[in-house]
């Protein structure tokens, strides 16, 4: 009896693993995004016109999120960052870099170096609110794995 439980454990085993339902999968993954938006416009009668930058870098997934406004800290509105295991309450720091075009107000490209291992972005196309100021919303995003 005892050689059958031992045999029949470890293929319970691993019919619970195969069999783990798509949201346990799904967390897995964590998403890191860089958000920019150009506000430009205006200039009426008696205003100033406006031409502003914003960014912010967030990531979420696996129960984790962290979030905070970034500025550019390297030439021709350029970022890399370190965002620590205590900031994502990831296991490994997250080296991510990216660049903005502000002429054209998107991303060029962005990326995330986790392990030594780099993640590419993917650039979303641009989203154009337009008025008397024109707001347009760009975002770089990377799926990576979580608990890696």
């Amino acid at each position: 009896m005892k050689f059958t439980t031992i045999i029949a454990l470890p293929a319970l085993m691993a019919l619970s693993v195969s069999a783990a339902p798509a949201e346990l999968i799904k967390r897995k993954t964590c998403t890191l995004t860089w958000h920019g938006s150009h506000s430009y416009g205006g200039g009426g009668p008696g205003q100033e016109p406006i031409d502003n930058l914003a960014f912010s870098l967030e990531v979420v997934g696996g129960g984790k999120h962290y979030s905070a406004v970034k500025d550019p800290n390297g030439p021709n509105n350029s970022f890399s960052y370190t965002v620590g295991t205590a900031g994502w309450g990831g296991l490994h720091e997250i080296k991510t870099g990216a660049a903005y075009n502000g002429a054209g107000s998107s991303w060029y490209s962005c990326a995330l170096v986790k392990q030594g291992v780099t993640w590419e972005g993917t650039v979303k196309k641009s989203v154009i609110h337009s008025g008397t100021v024109s707001v347009t919303d760009d975002d770089c995003f990377i799926d990576f794995p979580c608990a890696e």
